[in-house]
């Protein structure tokens, strides 16, 4: 069998549905224990109905706007539990996703262009050693 991420050899099952259930019960109980994490919890759960797209895994979920680190990581708890409950298979990375390997969510500008420099001086075809 072969493990190549082409989409062929591996079905790929969407947790869209759990995540969204899951997010709803993280809303109840910051509803019941009065916290401000239900706003928070809330437009996460907003991202994750309005979203068109499966969510294969915990870190496509934290792709969505509203779902950091810290709620990711609870998702990818339940996802964990949920697989080994059920005897089903873990999503690819999902095996090590607790490295923190992973980029950022936006790319950072190394440097601010400074008054009077070009803003867009990536293309150095002038001159090259």
């Amino acid at each position: 069998m072969s493990d190549r991420n082409t989409g062929n050899s591996v079905t790929q099952r969407c947790f869209k549905g759990l995540f969204i259930e899951w997010m709803k019960e993280l809303v109840a109980n910051a509803e019941r224990r009065d916290s401000n994490l239900r706003y928070t919890y809330r437009k996460a759960l907003k991202s994750l109905t309005e979203c068109q797209n499966p969510l294969y895994t915990s870190a496509d979920a934290g792709k969505l706007k509203f779902l950091g680190k810290s709620t990711v990581n609870i998702l990818q708890k339940r996802m964990v539990e949920h697989c080994k409950k059920n005897g089903l298979p873990l999503p690819r990375c999902e095996k090590n996703s607790n490295d923190d390997d992973n980029p950022p969510k936006r790319a950072k500008s190394n440097s601010t262009p400074r008054i009077g420099e070009e803003c867009h001086e990536s293309s150095s075809s002038s001159s090259s050693s």
